[in-house]
């Protein structure tokens, strides 16, 4: 589960901010969240294994947490962001921030941006 919270430059909620978390390797698709007006928003990771095994050149290694990223996402017209326009992406997006993340099943992170609308 990730809990983002979206704070105006003035440390104001911002309600209708797009929460995307997507993991590195891709190996499943993103998930989506929007903020509250509170400026709050919660992600749950579907699907995201407990373990996870990498097999390189010195054996066999077994990680609980593999890498991603939480991206924030504003309309430029100012509406608020849908999870139907982040996946569609209707070209009217603006990426406001992003930051890489440790991911983890049973593993809950907070992380807070602060954007200029």
């Amino acid at each position: 589960m990730v809990r983002v919270s979206v704070r105006t430059a003035g440390k104001q909620p911002l309600a209708g901010a797009g929460i995307r978390v997507t993991r590195d390797d891709n190996l499943q698709p993103a998930q989506f969240g929007v903020t509250t007006a509170d400026g709050e928003a919660m992600v749950a990771l579907a699907g995201l294994p407990f373990l996870f095994v990498s097999t390189g050149g010195a054996g066999d290694v077994i990680e609980t947490r593999t890498p991603g990223k939480i991206a924030v996402f504003l309309h430029e017209d100012g509406v608020a962001v849908t999870p139907d326009m982040m996946r569609a992406n209707d070209g009217k997006l603006v990426a406001k921030g992003d930051t890489a993340v440790q991911l983890g099943a049973g593993v809950s992170l907070h992380h807070l941006f602060t954007v200029s609308p």
